[in-house]
């Protein structure tokens, strides 16, 4: 009998119908019987049987529907950190493509590669992803790495960044890749 009631209480945590998506037939088989096991605490076999039986195809359908939504987030992390990289990605190609326009001194060109960055970077934002180094801002070692030192006169450059040579991103507190960047050194 207490396993009975167990699987009363069970059913009670339940909104059967909604919950576990059982037809209404069923729904009202399974009402009346609770009703009459809480009111004289006496069920057939059969009764017992049918019970116990939608009982399990329901925890058995609410174990797939589960199984189905893992499946369904892990897809759907992959799709994330797949856009993500590839985002990543065109970015960095941006950035490089008016690099090597910088150094031509081609203006056209140059607006609309600053056209098109400021474009990527709008949706770059809306996605949460922000740079993680800026010309003139100090070096930070957490999300920038130094690939090269360049020694300066006075003291206003120092340690800050003078040349960006790949671009570093982060999503949040998440880093996805540090900047390499030149900052400069006082000279001695």
């Amino acid at each position: 009998m207490d396993l009975l009631r167990a699987t009363v209480n069970d059913f009670k945590m339940y909104n059967l119908k909604e919950e576990l998506e059982i037809s209404n037939d069923v729904y009202e088989d399974l009402s009346l019987m609770l009703k009459k096991i809480l009111k004289t605490e006496r069920v057939s076999a059969r009764q017992m049987e049918i019970l116990r039986r939608h009982f399990e195809e329901s925890v058995i359908h609410q174990e797939h529907t589960m199984a189905e939504l893992r499946e369904e987030r892990r897809e759907l992390k992959n799709d994330a950190a797949l856009l993500e990289g590839c985002l990543i990605e065109f970015m960095d190609v941006i950035f490089n493509l008016k690099q090597m326009v910088s150094l031509e001194q081609s203006t056209i060109t140059m607006q609309i590669l600053d056209t098109l960055t400021q474009e990527i970077a709008r949706v770059a934002v809306k996605c949460g992803i922000q740079e993680t180094a800026q010309i003139g801002e100090y070096f930070d070692a957490d999300v920038q790495e130094v690939v090269g030192v360049k020694t300066i006169e006075g003291d206003e450059g120092d340690g800050r960044i003078l040349d960006i040579l790949e671009m570093g991103y982060k999503r949040g507190t998440r880093l996805i890749k540090n900047a390499k960047i030149q900052v400069g050194r006082k000279g001695r």
